[in-house]
């Protein structure tokens, strides 16, 4: 095993312990997931929340079926949006989205509704012209996107904390 994939199992099994799963065998990408048909979100058209995970060397956890039985979470933003309203709740079963990967998004039949990281990481809204101020949001702590909302996710080595930007994408 490569180290790269030596450094990539290891991330996944230390996401897995913080969001409360278990790790068997080897990882295979976010576009070859296929959550069971009892928690994926189906939605049709243009309204598709989605998350596209840019943040090197940091895996991210995202859920097509938040409030369905699986994993207890805590959700900061439960309304979604910018206002902090912590929740606790079910998140399903959260399936594991790799450096580089996106899933979800409009158009794409399958809605995420929340993501989370196994560190501390930032979130912004945009919302027209204004962007809100990056709040810091805690480790193993998910934010809840709307199915309008796609969240990019962006890292680089001088700042390795995941800031998340979280933006309307009704026409993407």
């Amino acid at each position: 095993m490569g180290l790269c994939r030596k450094r990539a199992a290891g991330a996944a099994a230390a996401l897995a312990l913080v969001a409360g799963l278990t790790v068997t065998g080897s990882s295979a990408s976010a576009q070859d997931a296929k959550p069971s048909a009892s928690t994926k979100n189906h939605c049709t058209g243009w309204l598709c929340g989605g998350v596209n995970n840019q943040a090197e060397d940091r895996h991210m956890w995202y859920t097509t079926a938040l409030g369905a039985s699986g994993r207890d979470c805590t959700v900061w933003n439960w309304g979604g949006g910018t206002r902090e309203n912590e929740n606790r709740t079910e998140c399903g079963f959260p399936d594991l989205l790799m450096p580089g990967e996106s899933i979800g998004g409009n158009w794409s039949g399958l809605a995420v509704d929340a993501f989370a990281y196994s560190i501390d990481y930032r979130v912004a809204w945009k919302r027209s012209s204004a962007t809100t101020v990056y709040q810091t949001v805690r480790a193993g702590t998910w934010t809840k996107i709307r199915d309008h909302e796609q969240a990019t996710c962006i890292s680089s080595r001088t700042d390795s904390v995941p800031t998340c930007l979280v933006r309307r994408s009704l026409w993407s």
